[in-house]
């Protein structure tokens, strides 16, 4: 049995991603970028994806039963999502997203590139309007993390319906 967690009682360990504390360390991610085309739909998928996500504690749990039980070939799928602003205002309305005090948060990560150090000339490779997923009129309002140790179960894991 591994000491309990120091810092975070079983609420907070419930409740924080486990991509965030201990971190994904799997071999093989997917990264899905979603937008929603109404709240309707936004709240089926939220609703179906909730149970799905990967809490701090189940990955600290993984991670010790792994280590104590030197099980061979022991994997999981480990699931995480992030909204943007746009994507939080679909979901749960505007009034919803503006309680998000941080106001880079709410401008996006294509208003913001230049100050992370993006390139802000557009025939350069990493400036805003080149990006595939997130430039302007293109902003994700969902980021999905599948992770897993084998890249075809992971493969089958971010392509199942009703996975």
């Amino acid at each position: 049995m591994t000491a309990p967690e120091p810092v975070y009682d079983a609420v907070a360990a419930a409740n924080i991603q486990g991509n965030i504390i201990p971190g994904f360390t799997k071999d093989h991610q997917y990264f899905l970028f979603l937008r929603f085309d109404d709240r309707a739909g936004a709240r089926r998928f939220t609703t179906w994806l909730a149970p799905r996500v990967t809490s701090m504690a189940e990955a600290l749990d993984f991670r010790a039963r792994r280590r104590t039980e030197h099980v061979a070939g022991q994997s999981a799928v480990w699931t995480a999502v992030a909204f943007s602003y746009k994507g939080i205002a679909t979901l749960a309305g505007s009034e919803s997203a503006d309680a998000f005090g941080e106001h880079s948060f709410r401008q996006g990560l294509s208003a913001r590139s230049a100050y992370l150090g993006d390139p802000t000339a557009s025939e350069r490779l990493g400036s805003q309007v080149n990006w595939s997923v997130g430039g302007p009129g293109n902003e994700a309002h969902a980021l999905i993390v599948v992770a897993i140790r084998s890249s075809v179960s992971a493969t089958r894991t971010a392509t199942e319906p009703g996975h």
